[in-house]
């Protein structure tokens, strides 16, 4: 059984900020999250990504990423892959109406310019909540606003071809949406489980179900 959740350490440090979108490394060693605690030179309302080393005795204190990451808007919903890359969503220069997501490579030790995921990925509505493979052979997201929108927002899958580049999106359909927001989509990481969230509630289906989309 679960044990009754207690609050990590670096949100004891300050307890009445956001603190959310969590993810660990695949090598379990840290945890990147998004939160308004005081950064200089950003507004306390905005969200950053921050990360926090795991040790054997807890989090330790967390360290913002750089400002190639940290940019001018909020940064959301981080995604860590195997070779250490990252995805988040944000609203920049090159995005459109609404927010979009981007790809840092991961090299050296330190997160390289973010690169905007293109027009397969990113429309001129909302995007964000994006879950990548740890191989990023496919990825899925939310978006909201699209004509063939069933809710709120809806979940789509993309597929990365052997070129590198990333297939459009499918929407998913409602064996995965409904009339309600679904969205913060994660598959397990023995690859089994699909996890999403619809409304207020936590949903999970069989992965396999992806392969219909890829096929």
């Amino acid at each position: 059984v679960w044990s009754r959740p207690r609050k990590a350490a670096p949100s004891r440090t300050y307890p009445g900020h956001s603190e959310v979108d969590m993810v660990f490394s695949p090598s379990g060693d840290w945890l990147y999250f998004i939160s308004t605690r005081p950064l200089p030179g950003y507004s306390l309302e905005r969200h950053n990504i921050w990360k926090s080393q795991v040790t054997r005795f807890g989090l330790l204190t967390p360290e913002p990423l750089g400002p190639e990451i940290n940019g001018p808007d909020h940064e959301l919903y981080p995604w860590i892959v195997a070779d250490g890359s990252l995805y988040f969503s944000s609203t920049r220069a090159d995005s459109g109406d609404d927010r979009d997501s981007y790809r840092a490579q991961y090299r050296d030790g330190t997160f390289e310019t973010p690169e905007n995921l293109g027009p397969a990925i990113n429309t001129e509505n909302d995007e964000g909540d994006i879950f990548v493979s740890p191989d990023e052979s496919f990825l899925i997201h939310v978006s909201s606003g699209r004509d063939d929108n069933l809710g709120e927002g809806d979940l789509y899958i993309s597929f990365r071809g052997a070129d590198g580049a990333w297939g459009k999106d499918i929407h998913m359909g409602d064996v995965i949406n409904s009339a309600e927001m679904d969205y913060c989509p994660v598959v397990s990481p023995d690859g089994k489980a699909f996890f999403f969230t619809r409304g207020d509630d936590i949903m999970w289906v069989d992965a396999k179900i992806i392969d219909t989309f890829r096929k």
